[in-house]
């Protein structure tokens, strides 16, 4: 073999060696990535949970009936983001970019104007990890009982105070839901559930 082609098969050696060694690596790191998945169905455990609370007045202190505080029944809805990859997830945030509405007999209508944060249950947090085969709740909406009577409530970090002008109240909702991770491919869905307008009035539809 002259001097030319042995330069030749070892520069072709050692970049097919490279070459196999990157596409290597980016094999490994997609079987591991996170595989986020947005679960809301009824049925599923933790996602429509009831609860018993108690009647409060305005200043959120147990209405007593005989020395006894007036139990009610409450019910939250949450969606659950589980993570089916082979690696934690870096993170996690999950949003509502829009809420449709339709109520009996009427039209529907769409709030789109701001993109809500949902939280953790129980924690409140709004960014958080989720490791291999994990998963995590996150709270959408509650039913309350109060003075004024029954009704319910969104759960998101903050809730614009516009979008209580819009009039929601007994009827369906439709959500566009969209989560996302540092290392992993964002997800999206759509989730509907219901308000009859008694105590534990939410459902998944």
């Amino acid at each position: 073999m002259s001097a030319t082609g042995y330069i030749l098969s070892v520069l072709t050696g050692g970049l097919a060696g490279s070459v196999l060694t990157l596409l290597s690596q980016s094999f490994l790191r997609w079987w591991r990535r996170p595989i986020l998945e947005i679960v809301f169905q009824s049925g599923e455990p933790g996602c429509d949970v009831k609860t018993h609370g108690f009647r409060v007045d305005e200043r959120g202190k147990p209405i007593l009936d005989g020395g006894k505080p007036i139990e009610v029944q409450q019910r939250c809805l949450r969606l659950k983001l589980k993570n089916g990859g082979k690696t934690f997830a870096e993170n996690c945030s999950v949003n509502i970019t829009e809420i449709g509405f339709k109520a009996p007999g009427q039209g529907s209508k769409v709030f789109e104007e701001e993109v809500l944060e949902l939280r953790l249950a129980l924690t409140g947090s709004t960014s958080f990890n989720l490791a291999s085969g994990g998963h995590r709740f996150l709270d959408i909406a509650h039913t309350e009982d109060s003075l004024q009577g029954h009704s319910f409530g969104f759960d998101a970090a903050q809730i614009p105070v516009r979008l209580g002008r819009q009039g929601f109240g007994v009827g369906t909702f439709t959500m566009k839901v969209f989560a996302a991770a540092n290392n992993a491919a964002s997800v999206s869905r759509e989730v509907k559930w219901s308000y009859d307008g008694q105590a534990g009035g939410v459902r998944i539809v």
